[in-house]
């Protein structure tokens, strides 16, 4: 990182960034700024893999006087990260700002600025569309927010609106990706991907389902069936996930006892561990089944076309779920 000129490189799930204070004395202009809220939803992983550099990034910020942006908040499970709340609020702010990275302009250092584009004749821009909608039903999905990144040009975050559609009328390249993120959400509040294509209910039937709060987002979620030996932990650390994440994700709380209930009523689990102080999973539970979230891409999806998006929510057997709106 260069004294005068700081720029950071942090590698996200989906993409490669540089984020900086100084746009212009960095030669960022060109580049393509990331959206903020893509920046912040990707702080939880440098949080885990880079802390350093997002303690540097807020070395930087305390340098510049701007070290007050945002008080650490208290939640239900205390105190926050209070790095990551001042980065989050120097991303809202604009105290930092972020650029995504094709990876065939990829920094080898982070001191140093990004190559400027090779001339070259402007390709036509086009437009691009998706719609979402219920798989059982047929029915639009409204309000689902999704981060859409064309081939070339930067990530923009839009929500679905009352048919279900997201459409961009300006797209530079000839494809897009659409994306989203579980983190920190519950089984009640995401859809799961099902597919591509119109679902399989007749156009004069749709319209009929029951009315559905937005999900929060798509995960791809696995139907994992239990087997024995198996813990909720080894389970979670399979996917990359704490075993409290994955507990709360399918039920809202990582209390033992209270993790312990849903064991015994949603996954069926009627064995005991050896101390009898927690259930065992067995391959005779039923259904024995828990619900593992992924983070949900999907890429190469061609421009001037209509893409329908299938979703579908997930549950356990005969429990009714809080949907958060």
């Amino acid at each position: 990182m260069g004294r005068n000129l700081p720029t950071w490189r942090l590698r996200g799930a989906f993409a490669s960034y540089v984020v900086t204070r100084y746009v212009r004395a960095a030669g960022l202009e060109g580049a393509p700024r990331a959206h903020p809220e893509v920046l912040i939803g990707e702080l939880d992983e440098w949080l885990r893999r880079d802390r350093p550099k997002l303690r540097a990034m807020l070395e930087e910020l305390d340098g510049a006087g701007v070290h007050q942006l945002a008080l650490p908040r208290r939640g239900a499970a205390g105190v926050r990260d209070p790095l990551r709340d001042r980065l989050e609020a120097a991303f809202r702010t604009g105290a930092l700002v972020g650029f995504e990275l094709l990876e065939k302009r990829l920094l080898a250092r982070s001191d140093v600025p990004l190559p400027e584009p090779a001339p070259g004749p402007e390709p036509e821009p086009t437009w691009f569309e998706l719609c979402v909608v219920w798989d059982d039903t047929g029915d639009p999905v409204s309000g689902l927010p999704l981060v859409i990144q064309p081939a070339q040009g930067g990530s923009t975050m839009r929500e679905t609106d009352s048919k279900g559609r997201i459409r961009l009328e300006t797209v530079h390249g000839d494809m897009c990706e659409a994306r989203s993120k579980w983190d920190g959400l519950t089984l009640a509040e995401v859809a799961a991907f099902v597919g591509t294509g119109e679902p399989a209910i007749p156009e004069d039937e749709r319209g009929r389902g029951p009315r559905r709060p937005a999900p929060r987002a798509i995960a791809g979620i696995e139907h994992h069936k239990v087997r024995e030996g198996e813990t909720l932990d080894t389970i979670a650390k399979a996917a990359g996930l704490t075993w409290q994440q994955l507990a709360k994700f399918n039920w809202k709380t990582d209390e033992p006892k209270a993790v312990n209930r849903h064991l015994a009523n949603d996954v069926g689990c009627s064995r005991r561990t050896k101390d009898k102080r927690n259930y065992a999973f067995s391959s005779e539970d039923h259904p024995g089944i828990i619900f593992v979230p992924r983070p949900w891409r999907l890429q190469r999806l061609g421009v001037a076309v209509e893409h329908t998006l299938r979703v579908r929510r997930e549950e356990y057997p005969n429990v009714e779920f809080e949907w958060s709106v």
